[in-house]
């Protein structure tokens, strides 16, 4: 991952800088505590100014894209609060960028309760851990508030809190390219020039921009020169993502990767940071309940475990039945109680078996205790029976959750798992896990004119079954493996779908499934009207019959 230097910020207020500066400040709002968007209204149109000071990917952008699941909370938080305080309704003055610095500070037309204009300046600082969002008045630099503030056992030079002035970092010991004649660069290296020598010695210039540089210039001290003036006054702009999404570079200078060009440098850092951001939060919704469902599953593993002890043990109860037999079978030939008796087992071809007894206890009061506990350890081998294949159940459902939970590819699907997990009783409830009636949102794709839905969670395969299928669909599931449900919509007088279709379909049920590595997987397909919903079954288990299997080669290659 590229951090946010002071060249992108640099390059984002050439882009933005005049419609930030006609713009007023409508709505701030703060998601979570290292984000806040402040929508501002310029030119007749709106507008959002998205701050992440999160110290893995600090950085500011006016996000278009919907990347970043943005959760609004009900009740702002503190900091939140003062801002609106503040600048809501405000007008921008003015943005600017101190020298060399990660610093944005936007300058507020502001009133004091009194009517008089009041300047605050909001200074967004994106510099790693130490990222922060200041509000400070203008006249006097006294801070009014921050996002964090930064204690003496933080920072002996530099303490940020309410009431103390605020004051710019130290500035490091480095120079100005732009201003630094040739022949004192040429002074600076002796050989061979390394990205860190490059780094050390001047403003602006990056470890991973330096690596550019000198690739680029293929290590002449005189292009290096030429390149890196240019690339520190942005006039080789050509901002770009790698196609993995993991690298991105202002200028392009790396020509052996394959890269994303983008017209706009805001454009470029919103996809860059959103998609990071997104993968960070879905982590974040997915962990929690990851453990949750981790831990409940190695609890009704340990039921079932416990279960089929109880049913090993019942076995021993057809022997006390032949027992009782053999003994009911000798009784007239029997004369004396002994500790161990030797019979013929009949059950047996006549082998002798030999027989315990109870020397205090009658023959008759013997062969009672064996049929009583014949009785007993049947009862408990039908019981653990039941009480297995129920945990069995559980646990394929809670599978189920987990597959869903490890494949789940938006916030939204998490939080819908959340749901159907506080449902179940394995989170407790609050007002945030409240379901909520929203419209169903289901993800689809058309091929050759039909179309197929996909159930990423109980809850969704629930409504495919109950709300969105007709008798005659198509239902696909891999067999025997937790997984999303595949609907195919059939249109009307048409029995099966061209095998293109089918095919494709089945690859989607692998797909979202724990099998999308194997090889070879089973998929169970039939009509929709041969699945059944059995009385307080669990979300998304349902039993089906006339189904037909289709063997699925993840390794064959599309038409």
């Amino acid at each position: 991952m590229i951090n946010f230097d002071s060249l992108c910020l640099k390059a984002f207020i050439e882009e933005y800088g005049n419609i930030l500066e006609s713009g007023r400040i409508q709505k701030i709002q703060q998601p979570s505590r290292r984000e806040l968007v402040l929508n501002f209204r310029s030119f007749g149109q709106n507008h959002k100014l998205y701050i992440n000071i999160d110290p893995k990917y600090p950085h500011l952008c006016i996000t278009k894209n919907n990347l970043r699941p943005l959760e609004i909370p009900k009740q702002p938080p503190m900091f939140c609060m003062l801002l609106r305080k503040y600048l809501e309704g405000a007008k921008i003055l003015q943005v600017k960028q101190p020298e060399h610095e990660r610093i944005f500070e936007i300058f507020i037309e502001s009133y004091n309760e009194l009517g008089e204009k009041s300047p605050q300046v909001l200074a967004i600082e994106l510099m790693g851990k130490h990222s922060n969002v200041i509000l400070y008045n203008c006249e006097n630099d006294i801070i009014i508030g921050c996002a964090h503030n930064v204690g003496e056992e933080k920072s002996k030079d530099r303490e940020l809190s309410g009431g103390l002035r605020y004051i710019y970092p130290t500035k490091k010991d480095k120079k100005n390219i732009l201003k630094t004649p040739w022949e004192e660069f040429y002074s600076d290296f002796r050989g061979e020039i390394q990205p860190e020598v490059l780094n050390n010695k001047y403003f602006d210039i990056t470890i991973p921009l330096a690596k550019e540089l000198i690739k680029a210039s293929n290590n002449d001290p005189k292009i290096l020169y030429e390149l890196a003036k240019k690339a520190v006054d942005l006039e080789i702009l050509n901002p770009s993502i790698s196609f993995d999404g993991e690298l991105f570079s202002l200028f392009s200078l790396k020509k052996q990767i394959p890269l994303k060009q983008y017209i706009s440098t805001n454009d470029m850092i919103d996809d860059y940071f959103g998609k990071f951001v997104a993968q960070d939060k879905l982590q974040g919704a997915k962990a929690p309940l990851l453990q949750v469902v981790n831990k409940e599953i190695k609890k009704q593993t340990k039921t079932a475990l416990t279960h089929q002890k109880t049913l090993d043990n019942s076995q021993k109860s057809e022997k006390y039945r032949v027992w009782a037999d053999i003994l009911t079978s000798n009784m007239h030939s029997i004369k004396d109680v002994q500790k161990n008796l030797t019979l013929e087992n009949y059950y047996d071809n006549n082998n002798p078996i030999t027989i315990e007894l109870d020397e205090m206890l009658s023959l008759k009061d013997n062969i009672k205790r064996y049929y009583k506990l014949y009785n007993k350890t049947k009862t408990a081998n039908e019981y653990a029976n039941k009480l297995l294949e129920s945990t069995k159940l559980e646990i394929d459902y809670l599978e189920s959750i987990k597959n869903a939970l490890e494949q789940a590819e938006s916030v939204k699907i998490t939080e819908e798992i959340k749901q159907e997990l506080t449902q179940k009783g394995l989170i407790k409830e609050t007002s945030k896990t409240k379901p909520q009636k929203e419209k169903m949102e289901l993800d689809s794709i058309e091929i050759e004119g039909y179309k197929i839905f996909i159930g990423k969670n109980n809850k969704q395969n629930d409504y495919i079954i109950s709300k969105l299928s007709s008798p005659n669909d198509l239902w696909l599931h891999t067999f025997n493996i937790p997984g999303a449900h595949i609907l195919i919509k059939m249109p009307k007088d048409i029995e099966t779908p061209p095998d293109n279709v089918l095919r494709k379909a089945s690859k989607l049920a692998v797909y979202y499934s724990p099998a999308r590595n194997s090889v070879k997987v089973d998929v169970t397909c039939t009509k929709r009207k041969y699945l059944k919903k059995p009385p307080c079954a669990n979300p998304g288990y349902v039993t089906f019959s006339n189904e037909t299997n289709i063997i699925v080669d993840t390794n064959e290659q599309e038409n």
